[in-house]
């Protein structure tokens, strides 16, 4: 069960989404594109495992491109 007392941090949040822009960042550009099934929404979902795992979450990925997180 999840806490009553989560908090969520704005300024890391805000971080954490500008840091992962990097992958699909359109160069010369404040924009990003970061396609379906592409080598940089891979990177990008392998990122956000490697992270969720840290902190306890189970990962379940369906047909290879729905993936599911459960704390």
């Amino acid at each position: 069960m999840v806490s009553a007392e989560l908090k969520i941090d704005g300024e890391r949040l805000w971080k954490t989404i500008q840091d992962t822009a990097r992958w699909g960042a359109i160069p010369d550009s404040i924009g990003m594109c970061r396609l379906s099934c592409s080598d940089e929404d891979k990177a990008v979902r392998d990122w956000f495992v490697e992270e969720t795992a840290k902190v306890g979450c189970e990962h379940k990925v369906f047909t290879g491109k729905y993936l599911f997180v459960d704390l």
